[in-house]
């Protein structure tokens, strides 16, 4: 039953985070839920959510624009939240974020 919930509950995820082996998952409305699986693997089983650093994954649909520090790091508003950018991710998930607004 619970995973049925959460699949219901995808279009209202803001975002991911890892802590070890567990995902927070950060609904827009609700409050966080803990599940037991690899920020991996919750990405592999959400598609279309971004991975952007070792420790976040974002649901593009709530991603509101890239803030740029300097030339090798940058940051993401998602939902009034502010994410880093892992430097070796930058240029890939600019692109990818970029592509998906594009389309939208």
């Amino acid at each position: 039953m619970k995973r049925i919930r959460l699949i219901e509950e995808v279009s209202r995820i803001t975002h991911l985070s890892g802590e070890a082996n567990y995902t927070r998952i950060h609904l827009a409305s609700s409050p966080d839920l803990i599940v037991c699986k690899t920020l991996s693997m919750c990405v592999d089983e959400l598609p279309g959510f971004v991975r952007i650093h070792k420790k976040y994954a974002i649901n593009p649909k709530f991603f509101q624009k890239a803030i740029l520090v300097d030339n090798k790091t940058a940051n993401v508003l998602v939902s009034d939240k502010v994410l880093p950018i892992s430097r070796r991710r930058l240029k890939e998930v600019l692109a990818d974020l970029w592509r998906i607004n594009s389309l939208n």
